[in-house]
């Protein structure tokens, strides 16, 4: 189909870049941050719904558990739980069961950096 229908091949190789963009920027991003701290918030913010204002308080339902957010910011399961529970006591993601509650973005965008 791609070989027959070049407006199809055209959208499936446009999609295909954006995706790989994106992939790009998030490992790009996650190994850049020096610290775990900072890659642990690159990640939330990441997971973080887009379009919401800055002030907004953003709701991650379940977003993973805490071994896997642990594999992708290579870090340790015991460090991500450390990390969110000194997010937690800053009130910049308080604790509302399964779900994480960002309060102060601009504070995890500072410590992202």
């Amino acid at each position: 189909m791609l070989q027959n229908e070049s407006e199809v091949a055209v959208h499936a190789a446009q999609s295909l870049s954006r995706e790989l963009q994106g992939a790009y920027r998030d490992i790009h991003d996650l190994v850049l941050a020096r610290s775990s701290s900072g890659k642990l918030a690159r990640l939330l913010l990441s997971c973080a719904p887009r379009g919401v204002e800055e002030w907004d308080e953003q709701r991650l339902h379940s977003v993973m558990t805490h071994e896997e957010m642990a594999q992708r910011g290579g870090s340790s399961r015991e460090t991500v739980r450390r990390l969110l529970s000194h997010l937690k006591k800053k009130s910049r993601i308080p604790p509302e069961g399964a779900t994480l509650v960002i309060r102060d973005r601009t504070g995890l965008e500072a410590l992202a950096v």
